[in-house]
């Protein structure tokens, strides 16, 4: 492998790995908006226990 297509290579990695990292960030930041209430909680263990 030429010294041309090993830098191609890398850029290629870089960009996907880039792309990949800040569809991975926007997931992680939507999912831990909310935390469970006490009630909640409470509520969950109640029906868990039907």
């Amino acid at each position: 492998m030429s010294e041309q297509e090993t830098l191609q290579l890398y850029g290629s990695l870089t960009r996907s790995r880039e792309a990949f990292m800040s569809g991975r960030n926007r997931v992680t930041e939507s999912n831990s908006v909310r935390r469970k209430s006490q009630r909640d909680r409470e509520l969950n263990e109640c029906f868990r226990n039907r």
